[in-house]
């Protein structure tokens, strides 16, 4: 997820954001029975490494 093209081998699995604050949410299609309690958090989105 980033504003910028991965490169056109990665493309296929890029998800595109604009350049800027954005809302990221998250649907769930059969969510496991941990997934429908309210306390439930779902792991952070974490900045990853630079590709080469």
């Amino acid at each position: 997820m980033q504003h910028d093209s991965p490169g056109i081998d990665l493309e296929s699995n890029w998800l595109p954001a604009p350049d800027g604050p954005f809302s990221l949410s998250l649907r769930m299609y059969l969510p496991s029975p941990g997934a429908l309690d309210p306390l439930y958090c779902p792991p952070g989105v974490e900045k990853g490494r630079p590709r080469d």
